[in-house]
């Protein structure tokens, strides 16, 4: 077994239980979310 195999399991448990990875999936689905992304001058290049 490798360290990532071990950590990864235990990562996606952790922002499950958050529930931050539902929260993601929520704002994903929101366009306004996207184009404040779009829009956002930090994260043009």
């Amino acid at each position: 077994m490798t360290f990532r195999d071990y950590v990864e399991p235990l990562y996606n448990a952790y922002l499950e239980d958050r529930e931050i990875i539902k929260r993601l999936r929520d704002k994903m689905k929101d366009g306004s979310y996207l184009k404040d992304l779009e829009d956002d001058p930090g994260l043009q290049d």
